[in-house]
């Protein structure tokens, strides 16, 4: 398996232990009829499930099963830097989400830079993901 997706796959693990102590602490603090500062976590939990844990062993898995090159003496992955700047972005993304359930005006402001980021990040992946997806599709193409 690939740095990268070993990477990516470590630290959507961390994200689903993460996530998953957030939903227990909003569950427990809700059995007891607190609703307090934690369900500011709220968005936190469920970005973290989502994008942190789901979305980021699905793009550890693509990055590792995806043909590297249509070209077969070609060893290496092409744009692996747009991957790796994904993966940046996509983790920074997440932790600017953490960061913006604090209170206090500045720390909301931080949500659309975390959004942002996380599109960015998207687009990154798309880019490094598109020319591995295109070479498979011409050599069959070109195989029929």
């Amino acid at each position: 398996m690939p740095l990268l997706s070993r990477w990516f796959v470590r630290t959507s693990l961390i994200y689903l232990c993460l996530g998953f102590l957030i939903g227990g602490a909003l569950l427990w603090s809700r059995a007891i009829g607190h609703t307090g500062v934690i369900w500011r976590l709220l968005p936190v939990h469920v970005a973290w499930l989502l994008f942190g844990w789901m979305m980021q062993l699905a793009m550890g898995v693509a990055y590792w099963i995806m043909p590297k090159s249509a070209a077969p003496e070609t060893a290496e992955r092409p744009l692996t830097e747009l991957a790796w700047a994904s993966y940046a972005s996509l983790n920074l993304s997440l932790l600017v989400l953490a960061l913006s359930a604090a209170e206090g005006h500045f720390f909301g402001a931080l949500r659309p830079a975390s959004g942002a980021l996380l599109g960015l990040s998207v687009l990154f992946y798309a880019a490094h993901l598109w020319p591995r997806i295109r070479a498979v599709t011409q050599a069959q193409g070109a195989s029929r």
